[in-house]
């Protein structure tokens, strides 16, 4: 439970949807049953987090007239301030996405504790690499001065926040009809949620999550329903001492998102996923300002991924990390959601591309 001492609003209505919000997406970063690590986060959260409530017509410096919700950093009292839209003023048919508004910035905020709590830093070349709000900020070790934008990740900060909104709305984990998998493999017009403006590039992040993931043999879902942790838990593969995350990627993006870099460059060469992530943020913007991504654009993207996919599946195939039937089945998870993309984005591939792809995989 939060302290109430954090939120501020007039209504305990606000008071009551932030805290069944936080139960919820707590459940379902930590798994249930962990009862232990969600009590040591929520102990954290109340120390570093300030929420407050405003009406329809009341701004701040953060959160301006057309904005529903913001979070960031107050670097000056060293709190994660989050900025919400509440009832007051609002009109009865956006009530629902007060309700999405909270979920979506209280991941957000999620994103933020962890690397608060989990703090540290990799340096390649002359450049500190550190976990930051959720993205990665990257600064020149000897002048402290930001590379470029400083920050990349955006693009896939705001729209995993958006399929984990759906996960927590729209599954059966809130009552809905839908599994964590429906999420993952369909559409976002299929998941039944309110749209926002990141709902038409977020099958670009769900091909990214089967791009990393461990999982063949079981559902998501089924993880959830045991009490698990998609986010954070691991299986033990037979015949290997290490355990693997279930999923690399759904790790990084909320816990650590450096995590996701390594994995990633360790396939596809030192810097890879940072020319990935500052290629999409570029996307990103354009599509926040109303002009979508060109179909080359998203060929390009999904040559990556697939490239990628390709490389990680057949390696851990060949170390005996995945049994045949694993490969294949992780395989056609992504080839799924693949084969989608090409229609809803008319990015479609030829035999050639694709034989291309394929050749890469095997040259390894």
């Amino acid at each position: 439970m939060l302290d109430d001492r954090i939120i501020n609003s007039k209504y305990q209505a606000e008071r009551n949807l932030m805290n069944e919000s936080f139960l919820v997406l707590s459940n379902l970063i930590f798994g249930s049953k962990n009862s232990e690590e969600k009590e040591k986060f929520v102990d954290f959260f109340n120390k570093h987090v300030k929420i407050t409530f405003y009406n329809r017509t009341e701004e701040t410096i953060r959160l301006l007239k057309n904005y529903y919700g913001v979070v960031y950093k107050d670097e000056e009292a060293g709190k994660i301030n989050i900025e919400l839209r509440g009832y007051e003023g609002l009109q009865a048919n956006k009530l629902p996405v007060v309700k999405m508004t909270v979920l979506h910035e209280l991941c957000h905020a999620f994103c933020d504790v962890f690397c608060l709590r989990n703090s540290y830093s990799v340096v390649k070349n002359g450049i500190e690499f550190k976990n930051n709000l959720g993205m990665v900020k990257q600064d020149y070790v000897e002048t402290k001065k930001p590379v470029g934008y400083s920050m990349y990740g955006k693009f896939y900060n705001e729209t995993m926040m958006d399929i984990i909104t759906a996960i927590a709305t729209k599954t059966k984990i809130e009552g809905g009809n839908l599994t964590v998998d429906d999420i993952l493999s369909l559409n976002y017009r299929d998941w039944g949620c309110e749209l926002d403006v990141y709902s038409p590039i977020t099958s670009i992040t769900r091909l990214t999550v089967a791009a990393f993931s461990n999982v063949a043999s079981y559902k998501y879902q089924d993880i959830v329903n045991l009490g698990g942790s998609i986010f954070r838990g691991r299986v033990k593969k037979e015949g290997q001492k290490k355990a693997y995350l279930f999923n690399d990627f759904l790790y990084g993006i909320m816990c650590d998102p450096l995590h996701i870099d390594m994995v990633y460059d360790t396939y596809m060469g030192d810097g890879a996923f940072r020319d990935l992530s500052s290629f999409l943020d570029n996307i990103f913007k354009y599509q926040v300002s109303g002009i979508s991504p060109r179909k080359e654009e998203i060929k390009l993207v999904m040559d990556k991924l697939q490239t990628f996919a390709n490389l990680r599946v057949r390696d851990y195939y060949r170390k005996g990390i995945f049994t045949y039937e694993e490969f294949a089945e992780l395989a056609s998870k992504f080839n799924h959601i693949f084969r989608q993309m090409q229609t809803e984005y008319d990015a479609h591939f030829s035999k050639e591309e694709i034989d291309d792809i394929t050749e890469r995989a095997h040259k390894m």
